[in-house]
């Protein structure tokens, strides 16, 4: 890695698959691929470290993994964890998706002087329980340094609760799949 990048540690407590799983594996490889040292955390429960397909995937394409494996409400184990990566790859920024690491990971970069941006990839909020998640992290884009928001009516409902000067609106890349079945042969 030459020195003349940044130090960028991702960090997501990722579903088997989804769209800010492939977000976080497509963005990790492409700055590394610019010169950046890029390094995710993965956080985990026990039992789901094994063969993780994102950790697999950011294997594939080089891209340091760290796996910080907790039970599911052990908050203070998960922050003290992240900010051993933090500091040990003297990470320049913290780069947060999903719920979970918007909101617990964003103070220990703040706590080190490291820039925090997040990612806010949507709201499905269908139930209360995700309807409060999202309170969470709408409060949590608050003290982030950026907010990026894939689409403008997420942007907009975070600066309706106080982080106008922070967001910022980033469509998700589509990159092609050439894979994907023309319409009537998929039927």
């Amino acid at each position: 890695m030459s020195g003349s990048g940044l130090r960028i540690l991702h960090s997501i407590a990722p579903a088997r698959s989804g769209g800010a799983e492939t977000v976080v594996m497509h963005l990790a490889g492409g700055l590394r691929a610019l010169g950046h040292d890029v390094q995710v955390a993965l956080v985990l429960e026990p039992g789901q470290e094994r063969d993780h397909p994102l950790a697999q995937a950011l294997d594939a394409r080089q891209v340091p993994v760290h796996i910080v494996t907790v039970s599911g409400r052990a908050y203070r184990a998960e922050r003290h964890a992240i900010g051993r990566v933090l500091d040990a790859m003297d990470a320049q920024v913290l780069h947060t998706h999903g719920y979970r690491a918007d909101v617990m990971h964003g103070g220990v970069a703040k706590a080190r002087g490291i820039p925090h941006v997040m990612t806010l990839h949507g709201f499905v909020g269908l139930t209360r329980r995700g309807r409060f998640y999202e309170w969470l992290q709408v409060r949590a884009a608050r003290s982030a340094s950026r907010a990026i928001c894939v689409s403008e009516a997420i942007a907009q409902r975070v600066r309706e609760h106080g982080s106008r000067d922070a967001v910022v609106v980033l469509p998700n890349a589509a990159i092609p799949d050439p894979n994907v079945l023309e319409r009537d042969t998929a039927r």
